[in-house]
């Protein structure tokens, strides 16, 4: 499903209907296909709208999810302010249709924000970014430390120093999620190790 080559040019295609096609016909089916792939899926698909010169009308859209032991945040592309194209909402209510609109994610998806296509991108382009299951934990700090200067830059635009503060804790808590999996997956491993040499 993620080896995706980009659709060829056709007559009479412009580049928002092919994106959508593509987004259509590339669209994760269930939720246990779409499970934790949403941020792969969309940067497939912001690599096509980067291909088809949609890179300025299109922005990368990111949730924090409350409430819900499987995911931490959602990711989706937006464009005109408030249609998404969602490659792996089958996740969130089992309906596998990419095009939707802001106001219809549920209630715990909140302080969505946009981010442009650009920098991010750069920055999952210079990592491994081609296992749509896991990516390694640098890449992900990477992004996320991508994100917290966006974010500060937006806040320092704006004169909002709590924005400032906020998006450093972002960026804390998220490393601090990435460290402590990084030790309890070492300990399993020591674990298994000791298991191993029991038996």
């Amino acid at each position: 499903m993620f080896a995706i080559e980009p659709l060829p040019v056709e007559p009479g295609f412009e580049p928002p209907a092919r994106l959508i096609r593509f987004a259509l016909e590339n669209c994760l089916d269930s939720r246990a296909e779409s499970h934790g792939r949403c941020l792969h899926a969309t940067i497939l698909l912001a690599l096509e709208g980067r291909a088809l010169g949609l890179e300025h009308q299109l922005e990368f859209l990111r949730w924090e999810v409350t409430n819900d032991p499987s995911f931490r945040e959602h990711w989706a592309l937006g464009w005109r302010g408030r249609e998404v194209l969602d490659m792996s909402a089958a996740q969130i209510d089992a309906d596998p249709r990419p095009l939707r609109v802001i106001s219809s994610y549920p209630a715990n998806y909140v302080r969505m924000r946009g981010y442009p296509l650009a920098p991010i991108l750069a920055c999952v382009e210079s990592g491994d970014f081609q296992r749509p299951d896991q990516y390694s934990r640098t890449l992900m700090l990477r992004l996320h430390r991508c994100l917290m200067q966006i974010d500060v830059l937006k806040s320092v635009r704006s004169f909002s120093p709590s924005g400032v503060i906020a998006a450093s804790m972002r960026l804390a808590s998220a490393a601090f999620v990435l460290a402590a999996g990084h030790v309890l997956e070492r300990a399993l491993q020591r674990l298994s190790r000791i298991l191993n040499r029991l038996n």
